[in-house]
């Protein structure tokens, strides 16, 4: 962007995989992007059960992943950046 300043980078359908929901990288954005609540687990947890059986169809072993530890998973990462920079205590 710093190299094209004349061109506008901001705009629908930037990224390759938006509203492609047969997109694997698709449905676990959506995941890690949608804050954790009761109101949506059930939601969340079809979505976790999208990406593992898309991880198997990969050939990944997902044997014992189940959905409610995926999310567990994904809930439990914590990033010390904030809006790409490096938060420093």
């Amino acid at each position: 962007m710093v190299r094209l300043p004349d061109y506008s980078f901001d705009g629908p359908g930037m990224a390759p995989f938006s509203r492609d929901i047969d997109n694997f990288w698709f449905k676990l954005t959506k995941i890690v992007l949608t804050e954790p609540s009761p109101r949506l687990y059930v939601r969340r947890l079809r979505w976790a059960n999208e990406v593992i059986n898309d991880l198997t169809l990969a050939g990944v072993n997902t044997e014992g992943l189940t959905a409610k530890r995926f999310l567990k998973l994904c809930n439990s990462i914590e990033l010390n950046e904030e809006n790409g920079l490096e938060n420093h205590p």
